[in-house]
């Protein structure tokens, strides 16, 4: 991946190094943070809105589509644009797709924007959202491996998905908190938190020390070198693991809010803090296991 040997530059610093560690994991964790946030949210802002269970459902099945078939797209644009401006536009469009869709989500509970057109405009500015915002995972996990060597790969990936699951545990809980003050106003916090990120990692990271290949590749084989991954026969098995385990987890995950307020009879409020904390136990279980039972199969 990296036209660089990762002894040098950068793996080569210490400091350095721990330091570009350090700020591509905050990079993940604050958009896993967001992530998990708006999951939590969704039900209960839905049901304020008056959108019915299928309508909140499609918000998240077609952004999680445009965020599977662009992470692969912006991986390989990272090889012409480099590392650091691909997370920068990752960083940035989150924080800008956020704010769109927090303001679209506040027209509807002011019933300035309801019906079809609310529904059309959620989906539109989460799949604009959803297909800026994969750059930044695919950015960080090739910067990892640019300024890891072999040897230490493993670890630096599995420290991407350590700081993957702190946000996911982070992410719930906040905005169950945030939801007392308005349902809309942790997506704000989500904006702002992202667009400080942006610049955190525009004046402090490190240059990667992969060389970009090429300032100007064409769209047409961009797109067809990203999407290509799909297709790969050496990835078929993972990736009907990882669609199976998701859709599974999302399958939990969209029905519990709703669960929440026809059941028990919660307020949209309640019901988002209820999910945030359930959210958070089961991120913590998956953190746990990852930092636990994984070690142990491997011992």
């Amino acid at each position: 991946m990296s036209q660089l040997d990762p002894s040098t530059e950068i793996a080569g610093k210490p400091t350095s190094r721990a330091f570009s560690h350090t700020m591509l994991l905050a990079a993940v964790a604050v958009t896993a943070l967001g992530q998990t946030l708006v999951f939590t949210l969704l039900p209960s802002l839905g049901r304020a809105t008056g959108m019915t269970e299928m309508q909140v459902g499609l918000i998240i099945s077609c952004s999680s589509l445009v965020f599977a078939l662009a992470s692969p797209v912006w991986g390989t644009l990272s090889e012409s644009l480099g590392r650091k401006r691909v997370m920068m536009i990752g960083l940035s469009g989150y924080s800008l797709g956020t704010l769109s869709f927090a303001v679209v989500f506040d027209l509807g509970l002011r019933g300035a924007l309801v019906g079809v057109g609310l529904v059309a405009a959620l989906v539109l500015s989460r799949m604009l959202q959803a297909a800026i915002m994969a750059a930044t995972p695919a950015a960080a996990a090739a910067y990892t491996a640019d300024i890891t060597t072999p040897e230490q790969r493993t670890q630096g990936m599995g420290r991407i998905g350590a700081a993957n699951n702190i946000g996911t545990v982070v992410g719930p809980v906040s905005g169950g908190i945030l939801a007392a003050i308005a349902l809309v106003f942790p997506l704000y916090g989500v904006a702002v938190l992202t667009a400080l990120m942006a610049i955190g990692v525009a004046l402090w990271l490190p240059p990667s020390p992969h060389r970009p290949t090429a300032r100007t590749v064409p769209l047409r084989s961009v797109l067809r070198h990203g999407l290509a991954a799909y297709a790969d026969p050496r990835l078929r098995d993972l990736l009907l693991t990882g669609v199976m385990l998701f859709m599974s987890f999302a399958l939990i995950q969209q029905t519990l809010g709703f669960l929440f307020q026809d059941q028990f009879l919660m307020s949209p409020a309640e019901a988002a803090r209820a999910l945030g904390l359930t959210m958070m136990m089961a991120a913590l279980t998956s953190l746990s296991g990852q930092l636990i039972v994984v070690q142990w199969l491997k011992a």
